[in-house]
């Protein structure tokens, strides 16, 4: 699967800035950090230490024209409170069901300054064993794999799956998000009313590790999450 999204609201290369980011080593590197203050859709949660910020994409078809049918995008930002806070935060992420969707801000609010840096990673990793545990063992087995269903010619001595590989690339800049995976897991939550009184100004500058989804707003599914820990590497 291959998603790439345009900003709704693009940021501006001139506001980009080069600042420091605090790595979990103590050490610090710096980076080009993307600017926007202002109205944002944002929110924090005081009581489990981390704040969200929301950046939705452009509605767009197949053919890159505005389309208000289209998939409603939107990457989360999951910033701790505390440098070193992505540990429990990545807890909360796991453990707590359709944590991504619960925490997306459901409102706009004045957000200054406003800060995100630029990144881009890649990561893959061999999900052999891993599907082996969970009990899908007679693919990997030569004498034992049955795939006759998934190909029209079957070689005489037969066919089975040697490896199953997952890739993931995230590239993030002023406009807008690209992502390629082999596959992705979602949720279907429900939504409540957010009812408090509008909430002061915040600042949100993610200048340590966090955590990000991009998700289809709509539908309230997550299909990408990841954690930046060095944008620089």
């Amino acid at each position: 699967m291959r998603f790439k999204a345009t900003w709704s609201r693009k940021f501006d290369r001139s506001d980009t800035v080069r600042g420091d980011f605090h790595r979990l080593d103590g050490t610090s590197v710096r980076v080009p950090f993307l600017c926007d203050p202002g109205m944002q859709y944002a929110t924090s949660f005081n009581d489990h230490g981390f704040k969200v910020l929301q950046s939705f994409n452009k509605m767009a078809g197949r053919d890159g024209k505005l389309d208000p049918k289209a998939p409603l995008f939107s990457m989360l930002v999951f910033l701790p409170h505390r440098r070193d806070g992505l540990r429990d935060l990545l807890r909360l992420a796991v453990t707590e069901p359709d944590f991504v969707m619960r925490c997306a801000p459901r409102r706009e609010q004045m957000v200054a300054p406003c800060r995100l840096p630029k990144f881009r990673f890649s990561f893959r990793f061999d999900a052999t064993d891993a599907l082996r545990g969970l009990g899908l063992a007679a693919p990997f087995d030569p004498l034992a794999a049955d795939l006759s269903g998934a190909v029209s010619n079957m070689p005489m001595e037969g066919l089975y799956v040697s490896a199953v590989e997952q890739m993931c690339a995230v590239e993030v800049d002023e406009e807008g998000t690209t992502a390629v995976a082999s596959f992705y897991t979602h949720t279907s939550p429900t939504y409540s009313p957010c009812m408090r009184p509008p909430p002061p100004p915040m600042s949100f500058v993610a200048n340590h590790p966090f955590l990000f989804a991009i998700v289809e707003y709509g539908k309230g599914e997550a299909l990408f999450l990841g954690h930046v820990v060095d944008p620089s590497s």
